[in-house]
């Protein structure tokens, strides 16, 4: 029974009232995993939330050749695109590597704090596992770094059509995911620390919107100033290619495989190019990052319920048990 296996981890490594609700939270997780919609936002919330804590600082693999270097902003396709080099063969080091990594989230948050000094050590330490490729936040925010790092990699600098399209869709995004830095989401991966570097990192927060009503309390948004993230965006794609040139492939994930399977020398795959984490997906997240902010409270009651539940049907079935073999001896 996996959600009980799961309960009975987590509840040996937090206090009591934190571990319920983190037991709690993660059983409430499986379920709406199981039932909601099967968008990519939303699992790679419920994957980076159910990985149990390990000791490894990264997962172990051969290491790579590093060839990629994702430079474009969150919501220019990233998620496609990373599914797209799965296909591919590649091994992508991207935020849910982050957030289901012990360790990563406070590592990636000094690397981003420090740039452009950021420590060889950090950056030399991601091909080890086997990852050769790097996509979307945090390391986004270092892709001049990893090039100057990793001179042989490819800059895959990701786009949408225009900057207008673009930041509309990161400021229905960053609204959506807001609530991750607040309680009970915290306790299980504390990503503010990270959040708060990549805000100074751009310096177009003007301010953050909470919600405060009794025992609810959680980042409703950040208050992103369009015109100055519309000129960061512009900017990135100025710098990439008048520094890198050739090195660089300014790519719309609607242009499909031709483009990105010249660029990196690879053959077009028969099936179509992935196309994910639409607007159902983040409003599905929307609601289900708020939900556990309002919610938490009752986790430990439900943590309470849904043990009963287990004890009961291992009881009744233990009890099934016994009667089939009284029923045999009869006989």
């Amino acid at each position: 029974m996996r959600c009980g296996s799961t309960f009975f981890t987590h509840c040996c490594l937090y206090n009591t009232t934190e571990m319920a609700t983190r037991s709690a939270l993660l059983l409430l997780l499986t379920t709406c995993g199981a039932s909601a919609s099967k968008g990519d936002s939303v699992r790679t919330i419920l994957e980076a939330f159910l990985s149990a804590p390990s000791p490894a600082a990264l997962p172990a693999a051969e290491p790579r050749p590093f060839r990629v270097i994702g430079a474009g902003f969150s919501r220019t396709g990233t998620t496609s695109i990373t599914q797209a080099l799965s296909i591919l063969g590649f091994r992508t080091f991207d935020a849910s590597t982050v957030m289901q990594t012990p360790g990563l989230v406070e590592q990636a948050a000094k690397a981003v704090r420090e740039r452009p000094d950021v420590p060889s050590e950090f950056l030399s330490a991601i091909p080890r596992p086997g990852f050769d490729a790097t996509l979307d936040a945090p390391m986004n925010a270092l892709w001049k770094e990893q090039a100057r790092h990793f001179p042989e990699a490819q800059i895959l600098l990701s786009v949408r059509d225009n900057s207008s399209q673009w930041f509309d869709s990161f400021d229905s995004a960053n609204t959506a995911f807001a609530p991750m830095e607040s309680v009970p989401w915290s306790w299980l991966v504390n990503v503010g620390p990270l959040f708060k570097e990549l805000d100074a990192a751009y310096g177009c927060v003007r301010g953050y919107r909470r919600v405060e009503f009794l025992w609810v309390s959680y980042l409703q948004r950040r208050d992103v100033d369009r015109d100055c993230m519309a000129a960061a965006y512009d900017r990135l794609i100025e710098d990439a290619q008048g520094e890198f040139g050739d090195r660089v492939l300014l790519f719309n994930a609607r242009q499909g495989w031709e483009p990105l399977c010249r660029f990196l020398n690879l053959t077009t795959p028969l099936e179509p190019f992935p196309n994910s984490n639409s607007k159902t997906d983040i409003l599905a997240c929307y609601w289900l990052l708020r939900g556990g902010c309002v919610l938490y409270p009752t986790f430990p009651l439900l943590c309470a319920a849904v043990l009963a539940h287990i004890v009961r049907r291992c009881r009744s079935q233990r009890l099934g048990a016994d009667h089939l073999k009284k029923v045999k001896k009869v006989k």
